[in-house]
């Protein structure tokens, strides 16, 4: 993280120069640094995809929860079966 931290720095202070940003449809303009321009995009791009992949993996993380509770089911079914097993093996 310290690498990325010290990228980060150098970055921006390479890039330091303004550019103005305008939203079309508005007649709003804005300046801003082009390190804060990107390194914004960067950050909302990360953060985007990681929500994609938090939804994405849902389905898997379901599916996980429900075969963990199937597999304690069973083994709990399995160590009935033994006690079972083990009580008629006494009885011979």
């Amino acid at each position: 993280m310290a690498l990325v931290g010290i990228l980060v720095i150098l970055f921006a202070a390479s890039n330091r120069e303004t550019v103005e940003l305008t939203l079309w449809p508005l007649p709003f303009s804005l300046p801003a640094p082009v390190y804060g321009v990107a390194l914004t995009c960067v950050a909302v791009g990360v953060l985007w995809g990681g929500l994609i992949g938090w939804f994405a993996a849902l389905r898997a993380r379901r599916r996980a929860r429900l075969e963990t509770r199937r597999a304690d089911d069973l083994e709990a079914d399995m160590r009935l079966l033994r006690e079972r097993v083990d009580g008629l093996e006494r009885l011979r």
